[in-house]
């Protein structure tokens, strides 16, 4: 684990990483498209209601930034037609815009994910193909090594209520925490959701968290990765931010990285997952 991933995994140093690699792939790289909208959205009865402002940028691929508390700020036509590596490095330019833009980079200057999934259906069906996508995957990680209780304890930061009832059904306790307080008290996928105040109490007793990429847009992933790393706590990343970063966020110390790319699976149609595991990317270099 880099010793300095606080600074790598800043917006600063994720836009460094990016620009470092536009120099040595794809200099003549330029901005082709920026989006903000809002999004509220609940996909099931059950779930919670995502209410968010969403940055999309396009280069060659997507790249996307949920805002953690809204800006306003609006995409400009000064954003589009020049070259990537003059917007990564322009004073001025929101966080989660630029977050947006290396993320776009990495969608195809980045690391080759470990394994991709596809699916074309409805965003019900979709929303449940993911999930299942996810879950199998902390079940696999959680059963590679011996672990600190008897019965499998994840911590979801982030809480989605589809990925904790999918836990809970295969047999894993869950905790849930949040920093929406509006979901503070209330249960989702079974599981009452607590304040963020618990995080660094669970990341000690439970086996591996479980981390939305919000975590990366509040500025909160690089103290979650350095205190799992000490206590020994798996660490899977699920991502719409940032969720061609995988391969940046393994070498920083997460374990897995589950990336979905823009589309979403609230659009009907093709949406894709991305995983990047620590092993393949520190033995390949993916």
């Amino acid at each position: 684990m880099d010793t300095d991933g606080h600074g790598t995994l800043s917006v600063s140093g994720i836009c460094k990483h990016a620009a470092r690699l536009i120099a040595s792939k794809q200099p003549d790289l330029r901005m082709r498209g920026v989006w903000q909208f809002e999004l509220v959205f609940q996909p099931t009865p059950t779930e919670r209601c995502f209410h968010y402002q969403v940055i999309l940028a396009l280069a060659d691929g997507f790249g996307t930034c949920f805002v953690p508390s809204f800006i306003d700020h609006r995409p400009s036509s000064g954003m589009v037609g020049i070259p990537v590596k003059r917007l990564l490095s322009r004073n001025g330019l929101l966080p989660p815009y630029r977050l947006a833009v290396a993320d776009a980079v990495l969608s195809t200057l980045g690391a080759r994910p470990s394994e991709k999934f596809e699916v074309t259906a409805d965003p019900t069906a979709k929303f449940q193909w993911r999930n299942d996508i996810v879950v199998k995957e902390v079940l696999r990680q959680l059963g590679r090594d011996t672990l600190k209780n008897r019965i499998p304890r994840v911590l979801n930061i982030g809480a989605v209520g589809g990925l904790i009832a999918g836990l809970l059904n295969s047999g894993v306790e869950v905790v849930a925490t949040d920093l929406d307080d509006s979901l503070l008290g209330h249960s989702l996928g079974g599981v009452s959701v607590e304040g963020a105040a618990r995080n660094r109490t669970y990341l000690t007793s439970c086996d591996l968290v479980l981390v939305t990429g919000m975590a990366v847009a509040n500025g909160t992933l690089p103290s979650i990765l350095r205190l799992a790393h000490r206590q020994n706590t798996k660490v899977v990343i699920f991502a719409e931010t940032g969720a061609s970063l995988g391969g940046l966020y393994c070498r920083q110390g997460a374990d897995v990285v589950i990336g979905e790319p823009f589309p979403f699976y609230i659009f009907p149609g093709s949406s894709t997952i991305n995983i990047w595991r620590s092993e393949d990317v520190a033995e390949t270099g993916r």
